[in-house]
């Protein structure tokens, strides 16, 4: 299975892009709120502007007898007004401006001002003596304009009437200037980002490239400390894994090393006892060989079937040491079997303690007691006494005991010129399989303690 891919991001760009977002957003949402703000500041500046020329115009045309004008008849008094009025737009930079009557006529702007008609609040206002600005709206050019109106002094109920353009050129130009000013310093935001982004990203890449150069066997100190408190962290926990690996490499060769040990002194001590049967094999063989004596003859071949018989002994404890074993327990009187086996023996029994049976697997058990009461029989002992405490069972010897009990269950260990030193440590075994434990509590007397489970 092949490796997955690495990603295509990378720590660098995720931040510069972090960066580079996060200033877009910022711009937009000051713009945004830096256009509305200019907008609304330029509208109420006109509506003020607008408001004041209302005024101003109305001043100018305060001395026009409108009462007599208009009694002359509309047309003598719009032209009279309009007169005036272009005059004044001229000079003001106004887009139109129109005099309203009490009864709703109109004088000047060609007889109709179609603001004042969707405004009649405003001029109602206006009427009253008070100065006041509409709101925006989009004329038949497609162009947006605002209206003013003022009370025309000493004329109650007239109204003058202006209206100014309203295109907000300044502030579209001042968007265009925070445009251009948003791009060049999310371009030099970007730039900014993007070094910081490498700056920051800086320790983490070390990192990886010291990772990608540790090699099996690496001590933990082939990666340095350093950077930032995270970058530190990852760097002290790789250290720890590689400390860790080192200690469970030297285990692992410290058991090999053991283990290879151990199978060294095996084939060694295997080796010296098959020697010496095999060394007495060979010397009645070249006796044999040389004997013209039948009787002599007889001899060697009931010697030579002796020492063939411990060869095979010895060979048959060897494949018990690599014979899988699958204990089978049932039922198991204990005391039973140590009086049968004592008998085999010819050993003197004191047996007491629980006669209750225990699951054992009985083949197992029984080599288990034959190779320790043997053991006894073959050390001089006349007697043992066998006592059983629930689940313990206890075997001590009358014999003259063991000096060094120490390496009793040590493979090939004997204290006799003919043992093998196998049975010992192939009954703990056995008794292990079976889920209990072997061991020797006392040299002098020999006393053996076999806890069942």
């Amino acid at each position: 299975m092949s490796p997955a891919a690495p990603p295509r991001w990378s720590v660098t760009a995720a931040i510069g892009a972090s960066l580079v977002v996060a200033s877009a957003c910022s711009l937009v949402a000051l713009w945004g709120s830096s256009w509305s703000g200019a907008e609304d500041a330029v509208t109420t500046a006109l509506a003020d502007h607008l408001s004041t020329e209302a005024g101003l115009v109305a001043e100018h045309l305060a001395p026009l007898p409108v009462d007599v004008l208009l009694a002359l008849g509309p047309g003598h008094a719009g032209d009279a007004v309009s007169g005036e009025l272009s005059r004044l737009l001229d000079a003001s930079g106004l887009h139109d401006a129109a005099l309203l009557s009490p009864d709703g006529q109109v004088l000047g702007s060609d007889g109709s001002f179609l603001a004042a008609a969707a405004e009649s609040d405003l001029v109602a206002q206006a009427a009253a003596g008070e100065r006041v600005a509409g709101t925006l709206y989009e004329g038949r050019d497609g162009q947006w304009y605002l209206s003013g109106y003022a009370p025309l002094p000493g004329k109650p109920g007239w109204v003058v009437a202006v209206e100014g353009s309203a295109t907000l050129g300044a502030v579209d130009a001042f968007a265009r200037r925070q445009a251009l000013g948003s791009v060049l310093v999310l371009g030099v935001v970007g730039i900014v980002a993007t070094g910081l982004a490498a700056w920051v990203a800086r320790p983490l890449h070390r990192l990886e490239r010291d990772l990608l150069a540790v090699r099996p066997g690496d001590p933990p100190d082939r990666l340095p400390l350093g950077g930032p408190r995270e970058v530190w962290r990852v760097t002290s926990a790789a250290r720890d894994l590689l400390g860790a690996i080192e200690e469970r490499d030297a285990e692992v060769a410290e058991a090999h090393r053991q283990r290879l040990a151990e199978l060294t002194r095996l084939a060694a001590e295997v080796a010296h006892e098959l020697r010496n049967p095999l060394n007495a094999v060979k010397l009645s063989v070249g006796r044999l060989v040389t004997l013209d004596d039948a009787g002599r003859r007889e001899q060697i071949a009931v010697r030579l079937r002796e020492q063939v018989a411990e060869l095979d002994a010895i060979a048959a404890r060897l494949v018990d040491l690599t014979r899988p074993l699958s204990p089978e327990p049932e039922p198991v009187d204990l005391l039973a079997l140590v009086r049968g086996l004592a008998s085999e023996t010819e050993l003197r029994l004191d047996a007491t303690g629980t006669e209750e049976p225990v699951h054992l697997d009985p083949s197992l058990a029984r080599e288990i007691l034959r190779n320790l009461m043997l053991n006894a029989r073959q050390a001089g002992a006349s007697g043992v006494t066998v006592t059983r405490e629930g689940s313990v069972l206890q075997i001590e010897d009358d014999g003259p005991g063991i000096e060094d009990p120490g390496p009793l269950f040590d493979w090939f260990h004997t204290t006799r010129a003919r043992g093998s030193g196998l049975g010992l440590p192939i009954s703990r075994r056995m008794a292990e399989a079976m889920g209990g434990r072997l061991e020797c509590v006392r040299g002098r007397p020999a006393t053996f303690r076999w806890t069942l489970a």
